[in-house]
């Protein structure tokens, strides 16, 4: 991969040896020297990918290629240098520096470790030193492993998404291909935990003692599946719910839903079949977020045109309905029968109005608890500059809305927090921008006249 971007390679066994005049340092990792050459130990712990993608970036900053100035501008506009997250990665990149190079005297004359590692990282040469070592770090994890980024990175950098987008871009222009690493191709993780609402094993015993308790033997899975049924003041029932349909052309096929609303009760039905895969909680909160809806109509609205003529909903409605050439109203139209011929099913009407807002609510669901949530920031990065913020706005409001709701839920409303950050600076950077730009225009318009 290395070759492939114009890098000299020279692979090594044991350790890596170097002696700079005064000190001599061993390695068993992987080091770019000043002319560029990148010295590969075979005790390398790490993976190739990770160490080539590593190394990559301090050859091209060598080298002064273009897409590295590129590159480490995204960063370094971006790092929020007063956050937790910055004093701890950089304490541990200067402890490495001082515990490599200086000698026990000159840590002494410092007034110990701790101390000169506080120096240290208050030295203005160090912030540049950070800034290559974090550059180099972060193209590592984004094209290997971006579970780990997202954690270790945590509130180091104002927008995120965009330094994401900067790695991939700057493989891109060297020509470096990570596609293969299995890490890489997770971005991110989703909001929502999988569950299973398949029922427990059978056990006649055990069923009759807990009716005779009043109680109705579940699994953990389907447990949890209520508690957030209870969240949103829903009671869940579980039932397999799969029936055989007759199509148009005469043949039965299996109808095999997630689940469905059943309004006169105001409970949601979960169905337990295995027969194909389910998504029981996405189900739920999909559902639920017409009631955002209902209750946030300013939002919604602003969220609902935004969605309505973007790409991105074109694109999942061609996915959701198999057609290509019909209009996004139309395609509309037809998941929302859908949607109420799923109720007719089990004898539950429901009007056009309300069939609607659950196609949308289906389509902000997927994109909102969707890994990495790429569809999503592909939706804010298009949109115009002045109503940007106002999107972003609304996409707070309906995951705050969420994380209310589901704040007894830890595993899931942690999740929220740090989606919730994200969007926070998101909206920060774009109201920023927008301010930016009236400035600009406004400086313009006074030397025009």
């Amino acid at each position: 991969m290395m070759k492939q971007a114009g890098a000299k390679v020279i692979f090594c066994d044991g350790v890596i040896e170097i002696n700079d005049g005064e000190t001599t340092t061993f390695m068993t990792s992987a080091l770019t020297m000043p002319d560029g050459t990148v010295y590969i130990s075979n005790g390398l712990k790490q993976s190739g990918a990770e160490a080539a993608a590593h190394e990559i970036v301090h050859v091209k900053m060598i080298l002064g290629d273009a897409a590295y100035v590129e590159f480490e501008a995204v960063i370094a506009d971006n790092i929020d240098w007063d956050s937790e997250s910055y004093k701890k990665i950089a304490r541990k990149i200067a402890a490495e520096i001082i515990d490599k190079r200086a000698s026990a005297e000159e840590i002494a004359e410092h007034g110990g470790r701790d101390a000169y590692i506080d120096e240290k990282i208050s030295d203005l040469d160090f912030a540049k030193t950070f800034l290559r070592e974090i550059t180099a770090v972060v193209n590592q994890l984004c094209s290997t492993d971006m579970d780990a980024a997202n954690s270790l990175f945590d509130g180091l950098f104002t927008d995120w998404n965009a330094v994401v987008e900067a790695s991939r871009k700057f493989n891109k222009d060297i020509g470096a291909d990570f596609s293969e690493s299995a890490s890489f191709m997770s971005e991110g993780e989703s909001v929502l935990p999988k569950v299973s609402a398949e029922g427990p094993e059978a056990d006649w015993f055990a069923d009759e003692a807990f009716k005779a308790r009043g109680l109705e033997r579940l699994t953990d899975d389907q447990k949890f599946i209520k508690s957030v049924g209870k969240a949103f003041g829903r009671e869940v029932r579980f039932a397999n719910l799969d029936k055989s349909v007759k199509g148009k052309d005469g043949k039965r096929r299996l109808f095999s839903p997630d689940g469905y609303f059943d309004e006169s009760t105001g409970e949601i039905w979960i169905n337990t079949s295995t027969a194909k895969e389910h998504h029981p909680l996405g189900f739920i909160i999909k559902h639920e977020l017409t009631e955002f809806a209902e209750t946030n109509p300013k939002s919604y609205s602003k969220l609902m045109k935004a969605i309505r003529d973007s790409k991105e909903f074109e694109l999942w409605l061609r996915k959701e309905t198999k057609d290509k050439t019909r209009t996004v109203d139309q395609m509309v139209s037809d998941l929302a029968k859908k949607e109420r011929k799923t109720r007719e099913k089990y004898g539950i009407k429901q009007g056009p109005y309300k069939s609607t807002q659950e196609v949308y609510a289906n389509f902000i669901g997927d994109v909102l608890f969707e890994k990495g949530n790429h569809t999503l920031d592909t939706l804010i990065s298009r949109a115009e500059a002045k109503q940007k913020p106002a999107f972003i706005q609304a996409i707070l409001d309906v995951v705050t809305w969420l994380k209310e709701k589901l704040k007894g839920n830890k595993e899931i409303t942690f999740k929220l927090v740090r989606l919730e950050s994200k969007y926070v600076n998101a909206l920060k950077k774009a109201q920023k921008a927008w301010e930016q730009k009236q400035v600009s225009e406004t400086a313009q318009n006074k030397k025009s006249t």
